[in-house]
């Protein structure tokens, strides 16, 4: 199995810029955000929350569940109002 990259992509930028825009709209901090995932078990490297590694899915679902959102919003990208 060939290794693969871990440089984000245009897709998890948007995740990204998704999950700001939720992480805003909720008031929160990033690290309360962090201490959230962290708290169900899934710690963030800091890398990701620089959107210097890209997410796995498992990222994004607890990225998701600290932010209570679904994790198939987090794909859509941010809407605006």
């Amino acid at each position: 199995m060939t290794a693969r990259s871990l440089e984000n992509t245009p897709a998890g930028i948007r995740d990204v810029r998704t999950v700001e825009t939720l992480r805003t709209e909720r008031s929160l901090t990033q690290r309360q955000t962090t201490d959230h995932a962290t708290s169900f078990g899934h710690p963030m490297p800091p890398r990701i929350k620089c959107a210097q590694r890209r997410c796995d899915a498992d990222d994004l679902a607890a990225i998701a569940e600290a932010l209570l959102a679904s994790p198939l919003v987090l794909p859509q990208g941010p809407t605006v109002p």
